[in-house]
């Protein structure tokens, strides 16, 4: 299986504006960091401005297989959470 650094995965990641690097991965965020904390100290908009709606990963690969692991929050500002494939 093949892999792709956090850098060249940035590439292919539109909408996030910001990116932090843990030792599971790479989180990407809309929002600046300074944003995030200011956001810190009200619950209803913390959990809205963490979510990673309008982020997406566009890419284009003529392999046979795609592996793919994603973890997501606890905490959301809905009951469901959504993603979509296109092949």
């Amino acid at each position: 299986m093949k892999y792709i650094s956090n850098d060249k995965l940035k590439e292919f990641i539109i909408g996030a504006v910001y990116f932090k690097e843990t030792d599971d991965g790479l989180i990407p965020y809309r929002f600046t960091e300074e944003k995030l904390l200011s956001t810190r100290r009200d619950l209803r908009r913390e959990i809205r401005h963490y979510g990673a709606s309008g982020i997406k990963i566009d890419f284009i690969s003529d392999t046979e297989k795609l592996y793919f692991k994603y973890t997501a929050f606890t905490e959301f500002s809905c009951k469901t959470e959504n993603y979509d494939f296109y092949f």
